[in-house]
């Protein structure tokens, strides 16, 4: 029989402790650096995109009746680009449902072909109805059980003076390993909003996770057949350094079954909403449950 001295049998044990407790990094960095840098290139082409949140020129919310536009000052709802005739049409809303018809003299045209008379769909029937005369896109949203009409404009200043989104420097140490939590039943997560309204969402659970020794949660916005669970949430780098209302990020969840699901944060991906670009927009505020004590010093910085 060998007799080892102790000191020889401690540091055995202390080998085969360390490489029983070692952890396999959660991310190949150099792949997650890449993924992240085409995020980013998506992020600014989204944006950027035909009807991005730098195209926005307009949102004005529509009353029941009667609803002329165009870009007379005479309109109910004047389009800032004078482009579009002075008189384009008018929405006639009544409840839920919405008609177009235009002015004899303008022209108006849906996916390219001319249109004097069509009944338009709000954005949240999956099947939104987008018009378009001169250079302004047109169409009705629907925000707090109150309709409004949106309008965009390739020419829009937002859009031809858009600059570089500053961001943190990247950096791996802020993806970080979650569970996500389902409620049962599924709940409502109510979000106050830059408009001055009140938004129900689905909330099919919360994101548990742990940063220096705490571990803190986040309410989602999802519903239960939902890939990808949105988070809005709040910290301290809100007063100085991004934008002051919060920010927004995703967060893949592929099971949709399960009760408890593995995920990762990467708040590297932590963006801005679109109230940081433009005035046409209802954002949402972080819930007070989503506001962290910490600075999250990872993802876009506050735009200028």
């Amino acid at each position: 029989m060998i007799h080892l001295p102790l000191s020889r049998l401690l540091l055995l044990f202390y080998l085969l402790l360390v490489s029983c407790t070692k952890k396999e990094p959660i991310i190949n960095e150099s792949q997650w650096a890449e993924e992240l840098d085409q995020w980013r290139e998506n992020r600014i082409k989204e944006l950027k995109s035909d009807r991005g949140w730098l195209s926005l020129t307009g949102m004005d919310w529509l009353k029941e009746g009667a609803n002329t536009l165009g870009s007379d000052a005479s309109n109910d709802i004047r389009f800032k680009d004078v482009s579009a005739p002075k008189m384009v049409g008018m929405i006639y809303m009544m409840a839920d449902s919405f008609l177009f018809v235009a002015d004899p003299a303008a022209e108006v045209f849906l996916e390219g072909k001319s249109i004097t008379k069509i009944k338009m769909e709000a954005d949240d029937t999956g099947n939104q109805t987008i018009l378009s005369s001169g250079t302004v896109q047109f169409g009705i949203i629907k925000r707090s059980g109150r309709y409004a009409l949106r309008t965009w404009d390739d020419r829009a200043e937002t859009l031809a003076n858009f600059g570089e989104i500053p961001i943190y420097e990247p950096n791996p140490n802020w993806v970080i390993p979650a569970n996500f939590h389902r409620y049962n039943p599924p709940r409502n997560l109510v979000l106050n909003t830059l408009a001055g309204t009140s938004d129900d969402n689905p909330n099919d659970g919360y994101l548990e996770f742990n940063y220096q020794g705490e571990t803190y949660q986040f309410d989602v916005v999802a519903s239960p057949a939902d890939t990808s669970l949105f988070v809005v949430f709040g910290d301290p780098t809100n007063k100085d350094e991004t934008y002051g209302g919060g920010r927004y990020m995703y967060v893949d969840r592929p099971d949709t079954s399960a009760s408890l699901t593995k995920v990762i944060i990467d708040f590297n991906k932590a963006y801005n909403p679109p109230c940081a670009f433009t005035a046409f927009s209802t954002c949402a505020f972080p819930p007070e449950q989503n506001k962290l004590p910490f600075k999250v010093l990872a993802g876009e910085k506050r735009y200028k």
